[in-house]
């Protein structure tokens, strides 16, 4: 029988409540009303009354009370209360932590719930409405706890969900609009992504985003739901410079997964073979038409004896190219020019150039004996990323240039070519 029931933003006693009164469970947050017998003690029950909740008992008071001393001693500048409205009055969590000033990761405070059954709440609504108010989540189990009721001596404070990752847009979807990133399933660690995170804090899980379940990969079984070791799903804005290069890295991951798959590998390999006893030149390219723009072709040619690679870019309709000798490192500049590109299109309803005639966003120089070729990747107003080549003129010849349009449909033939291109250099390097 439940002796403990929530009244405005205080708990209070089944003698404390008239008759026709009622109060909130704080359990399951659901309607309670008063109600006694000749041999039974004046208590709440729940309305309806078929609910499957036995409202507080003495172990979850307990439970509540380890928790927020522990909590006042990790967060001594905080205000730790228990029994805290959360929500606009919706929510009431079993601890709130409030910080005096917000915490760049864990937002405005920490809500608590102590939970001894897992039924008690629902774990994913109830996180995502605190996440929504600025408030990073924490969840206890019995697990977390030394000794047992009636005689707990201790909790280990695991890490809160951080309001960080949920606060922001999300950039890589299942379902996306022609043009974004598509249904690739990205495995990003935390590792991976610590150089990008700005204001993050030494020894804190400042990524891990709560899922409602697993990933494909490995968990442990005994973890509760609202365990932090999950596959974790990032949700990103495009403004920030930090964000441009967490998704070019993303990219890069992109065209190293393309790199080992097998039929891409079997492809170079097999014309390679058919190549190498002539002493022929590979011709890695790509051919990019229909939407609004003239049908091009990005072509690398792979010469043998580790002879420089050759960068070209022709138009077919008006039979204009342009091409370049590449004695640098060709793998880094063109993996940099098509994560660059690709990162541009994953946005390209989002950025907007700062000029009325595009705004350059990568640029490389090609070192040639008199005439350098510069490559350039602008972001223009239309549904797509201008590439660039321009080579200067001199005394006896005119200025050079070819511009071309991508568009995001074309991410993932320039993934896959990038691939192509990684792998013949490398074989032919060998």
């Amino acid at each position: 029988m439940p002796f403990i029931g929530i009244r405005g933003d205080r708990p209070v006693l089944p003698l404390e409540v008239a008759d026709d009164g009622f109060v909130w469970c704080p359990s399951c947050e659901g309607k309670m009303k008063v109600r006694e017998g000749e041999k039974v003690a004046r208590h709440f029950y729940h309305v309806p009354v078929d609910s499957e909740c036995c409202g507080e008992s003495a172990a979850h008071v307990e439970m509540k009370h380890i928790a927020a001393q522990k909590l006042l001693e990790r967060y001594p500048d905080a205000e730790v209360t228990i029994e805290s409205s959360m929500v606009d009055g919706q929510r009431r969590a079993d601890i709130r932590v409030s910080f005096a000033e917000p915490d760049s990761q864990l937002g405005r405070g920490i809500a608590v719930e102590v939970q001894r059954h897992h039924h008690q709440k629902s774990v994913r609504a109830v996180t995502e409405d605190y996440l929504s108010a600025g408030f990073s989540v924490l969840w206890l189990s019995e697990v977390d706890y030394d000794g047992t009721h009636p005689g707990y001596d201790d909790v280990t404070l695991t890490d809160p969900v951080p309001v960080w990752p949920y606060a922001v847009p999300q950039l890589i979807e299942e379902q996306s609009r022609p043009g974004e990133i598509g249904d690739w399933s990205v495995q990003v660690s935390e590792r991976g992504l610590a150089p990008f995170v700005e204001n993050r804090q030494m020894g804190q899980r400042t990524l891990g985003a709560f899922a409602e379940s697993a990933g494909t990969g490995q968990k442990d079984v005994t973890a509760p739901d609202w365990s932090l070791e999950r596959t974790i799903s990032l949700a990103l804005t495009p403004e920030s410079e930090t964000v441009q290069d967490l998704t070019a890295e993303i990219f890069r991951d992109l065209i190293t997964e393309f790199e080992q798959e097998k039929d891409v590998i079997q492809t170079v390999e097999d014309y390679r073979e058919s190549t190498r006893s002539s002493d022929r030149n590979c011709y890695v390219n790509e051919w990019f038409a229909g939407g609004p723009r003239d049908p091009c072709t990005i072509e690398l040619i792979v010469r043998p004896s580790g002879e420089p690679v050759e960068l070209s870019v022709e138009k077919r309709r008006t039979d204009n190219a342009l091409s370049v000798s590449v004695e640098q490192d060709i793998v880094d500049v063109f993996t940099d020019l098509v994560a660059t590109v690709c990162t541009e299109l994953a946005f390209v309803s989002e950025l907007e150039p700062q000029t009325s005639g595009g705004t350059a966003v990568w640029s490389h120089e090609f070192a040639q004996r008199a005439r350098p070729v510069n490559c350039t990747i602008t972001r223009t107003h239309g549904e797509w990323v201008e590439l660039s080549l321009h080579r200067s003129k001199t005394e006896y010849q005119p200025v050079e240039t070819i511009s071309v349009r991508v568009l995001p449909a074309d991410i993932e033939m320039l993934l896959e070519l990038c691939a192509r291109v990684r792998l013949h250099v490398d074989t032919g390097a060998e």
